[in-house]
């Protein structure tokens, strides 16, 4: 190693290295030594004195207060959950919705707090998953049935009945009109002023039925609901098939007039339905039903075919027969309307 990389300490005269700031001989700093720094103390928790205690404690009577903790549901809480999921859908039924099982749950529960919106979530879960046992034949239904208020519906219903045969007898009218024409001698311009008014007055019934049947149907799915919702067991269909055998072929024969029976008895008595007799509006009610659509299809049918004089008057004579049906049953049909709603409305809100 080189002379110049050491140097002579003052204090002892020994050779130290250039770079130390300290004799390792002597032990005398050659330097200023670095400045020490008090090392910061470290924090103590607050002892916890009795006054303290019970200074704690007071706050939380006097604010009622109480440490949070997460609520854990218990077997209990299973066990009281599949029982209402149970107890509701054999009341109803039907298998009742989270809304429902959770109201009802809270009311049988009664807690002082309220339970965490997971952990009924939880408890959900397990009794719809518990309490899915098949329910009796001809119990299942596919919809939760809410009693609904169908005042509104059934006016809008009965309007359009209304309406209806009164359409039917502007057709009667025409048709009559159309029938003469055919009996004598006329003209082109005569002949197609008859065609215009007649076809107005078929595009009006036209669109008037389908409007009717619409709300007919719709007013038929939630009626049929209304006696589950008050109590009717053992009921053979369901709203949803209530509607859709008027459009199967064959069976819509007689399945419809079936369900509306059985909806006519539950609605008188929804609790012992299978005892009531029926109305006899009903019997009337689906003769002219069946006796419309023949009649009608009838006339639509030579209308379209025909050729001659004599095929005009067939036609237009079976139109007219069809179009006085229909004003029966348009008149009909409003009186069974009014029959059902108003026994509903009785079972609801007895006078």
């Amino acid at each position: 190693m080189e002379d110049y990389d050491f140097k002579i300490c003052p204090f002892c005269k020994e050779r130290i290295r250039v770079t130390a700031v300290k004799c390792r001989f002597c032990g005398e700093w050659l330097e200023q030594p670095p400045a020490q720094t008090p090392s910061q103390p470290v924090a103590q928790e607050p002892v916890e004195t009795l006054s303290s205690v019970v200074e704690k404690v007071q706050t939380t009577h006097e604010t009622g207060a109480l440490p949070e903790a997460p609520y854990q549901p218990s077997a209990d809480d299973l066990l009281l959950g599949e029982k209402v999921f149970r107890d509701l859908a054999e009341s109803n039924n039907i298998y009742p919705s989270q809304e429902q099982w959770e109201h009802e749950f809270l009311l049988r529960k009664n807690l002082a707090i309220p339970i965490p919106r997971d952990s009924l979530e939880k408890i959900w879960i397990a009794s719809d998953a518990s309490g899915r046992k098949p329910l009796p034949k001809n119990e299942k239904q596919s919809v939760v049935c809410l009693f609904q208020d169908l005042s509104r519906l059934t006016t809008i219903l009965k309007t359009l009945l209304i309406l209806g045969a009164v359409v039917g007898v502007i057709a009667v009218v025409s048709g009559i009109m159309q029938a003469i024409l055919l009996n004598q001698s006329f003209t082109v311009a005569e002949g197609k002023d008859n065609d215009t008014r007649q076809q107005i007055v078929g595009y009006i019934q036209v669109g008037l039925y389908l409007v009717t049947v619409v709300v007919f149907g719709r007013w038929i799915y939630l009626a049929n609901q209304n006696v589950c919702a008050l109590g009717a067991k053992n009921l053979t269909v369901t709203p949803g098939w209530a509607v859709g055998y008027f459009f199967i072929p064959i069976v819509c024969l007689w399945k419809p007039y079936q369900a509306m029976k059985e909806l006519w008895r539950a609605s008188q008595n929804p609790a012992a339905w299978q005892s009531i007799t029926a109305s006899q509006i009903l019997p009337g009610w689906w003769t002219l039903w069946i006796a419309y659509m023949l009649f009608a299809r009838a006339s639509a049918s030579e209308l379209k075919n025909a050729h001659a004089i004599l095929d005009f008057q067939t036609g237009t004579y079976t139109q007219i027969a069809s179009d006085v049906i229909n004003i029966g049953l348009c008149i009909i049909a409003m009186a069974l309307v009014s029959q059902i709603w108003s026994a509903q409305k009785k079972v609801v809100r007895p006078s």
